[in-house]
């Protein structure tokens, strides 16, 4: 139902010509945002490839450690 509404709203805004230029700036600020935005900004998933390197090389510098300690 939201999916042929959304095509039917669509449909009337193609229609008219001075809806066109406007249909066209929200593309390309949407565009725009996907593409130059997005990657930019970190969140919660974003990996960081240089301290997780660091971060398992002194694990295994702790367990090369431990297991060398007693001898």
């Amino acid at each position: 139902m939201n999916l042929y509404l959304i095509k039917h709203e669509m449909k009337w805004l193609m229609n008219s010509k001075k809806n066109i230029l406007f249909i066209a700036f929200l593309f390309i600020l949407l565009c725009s945002y996907v593409f130059i935005i997005l990657p930019a900004t970190e969140s919660t998933e974003t990996f960081d490839i240089d301290e997780k390197s660091y971060k398992v090389e002194d694990i295994r510098h702790s367990m090369d450690f431990r297991e060398n300690w007693f001898f």
